[in-house]
């Protein structure tokens, strides 16, 4: 492994670029040229960067790394509007991990499949709809995924080719979007397993359309959150949690122990104070033969 450090009694440059108090070295002259020797063992790649400093580890990014298994490239100042790269990453194995920040790369390799941690951000070079797609597709393994201020060019319908078929991601477990310049918006559909982790809709919220959700404590909390509101954005109206939601479906555990009918009354009460403009005859609500609670905005 090739380490870069800092210490006390090391009279290592600053960077003169980097905003105040943040501590930062400059990268030595010939440093890379050195660091490509060991390419090949590198499992994990991790740069907090300037502009410039971007400019002098592109070889590294660029070498043969056969064993790469993470990939974390971040641009952080000087704090303007730049995109740097592309880089083309060599080929090799699938990574697991793949972040990046105002960098843009090839985004068709072949590595970017199988990955449990997919991070992009603060680019106006981002992958097409189509590349972006077939990253998540190629890895329904994913855990962790964070997509914000990605400005890829042609973004929209007629960008799209191909099929359109859902991609399904069960082991997804934290959601971070901001996708304002997307056109149309992606439209997610939520299911939550009874033993699976549910933490909050908050990060589904804008793009969320149908939610299925097992087991009476899971029920319970998304009903609890979808009958919650927060202001918008411009502050002067509030909005309902997941606003674009067309389709609630709630499967409870059987027990003889406990009544799911109970929770009828407050899933009829909220499907007529979100969508009342649809008439009541259009609302309805039901408890099932396998104890499963369902609303629809439109039929049930």
């Amino acid at each position: 492994m090739v380490a870069m450090t800092r210490s006390e009694d090391q009279a290592v440059p600053e960077d003169p670029t980097a905003p105040e108090g943040m501590v930062t070295m400059t990268i030595p002259a010939g440093l890379p040229e050195i660091a490509v020797g060991a390419s090949e063992r590198w499992k994990e790649m991790d740069f907090t960067l300037s502009c410039e400093g971007y400019e002098k580890v592109e070889q590294l990014l660029e070498a043969s790394t056969p064993a790469l298994e993470v990939l974390r490239v971040l641009v952080k100042y000087p704090s303007l509007s730049r995109t740097m790269g592309p880089f083309t990453l060599s080929t090799g194995p699938p990574l697991k991990e793949l972040v990046l920040y105002r960098v843009c790369t090839s985004w068709s390799s072949p590595r970017f499949t199988n990955l449990a941690r997919l991070d992009l951000g603060g680019t106006n070079s981002g992958p097409s709809i189509n590349q972006l797609l077939r990253i998540l597709s190629n890895s329904p393994k994913l855990e962790h995924l964070s997509l914000v201020s990605l400005q890829p060019p042609n973004y929209g319908a007629s960008s799209l080719s191909g099929t359109t078929e859902p991609i399904v991601l069960e082991h997804l477990q934290t959601l971070n979007l901001f996708l304002a310049t997307w056109d149309p918006l992606p439209e997610i559909k939520l299911k939550v397993e009874k033993d699976a982790p549910f933490g909050s809709l908050v990060p589904w919220s804008s793009l969320l359309r149908s939610l299925h959700v097992k087991g009476s404590r899971h029920c319970r909390k998304a009903l609890r959150e979808l009958a919650t509101q927060a202001p918008s954005l411009d502050s002067e109206s509030t909005s309902w949690m997941c606003p674009a939601l067309l389709n609630v479906t709630l499967e409870y555990e059987g027990s003889e122990t406990e009544n799911v009918s109970l929770d009828f009354v407050p899933l009829r009460s909220l499907l007529h104070q979100r969508w009342s403009n649809s008439g009541p005859e259009s609302v309805s609500a039901n408890v099932g033969s396998k104890n499963t609670v369902r609303g629809d905005h439109a039929i049930v």
